[in-house]
């Protein structure tokens, strides 16, 4: 799941902070036009339902609007 795409580390560290109890980390993307981005993410999870299932439990504690994403 990720939480937040920015092109400012110092912002993505922020969000790492706010979701600590979450084990979040930060995946750095170089974006075609877009240059550099640090994407805050959460979780592994067998299948989408589940991660989505998660993603409405972070929204209602903590606000984060993220979105389900598959990795590679």
């Amino acid at each position: 799941m990720q939480v937040v795409s920015t092109p400012r580390r110092a912002e993505a560290d922020r969000w790492v902070a706010k979701l600590r109890g979450y084990s979040p980390r930060v995946e750095e993307a170089d974006v075609h036009g877009k240059g550099r981005t640090f994407r805050v993410r959460l979780g592994s999870f067998s299948t989408r339902r589940d991660a989505q299932r998660f993603l409405a439990g972070v929204t209602a504690k903590t606000g984060a609007k993220g979105l389900v994403v598959a990795t590679r």
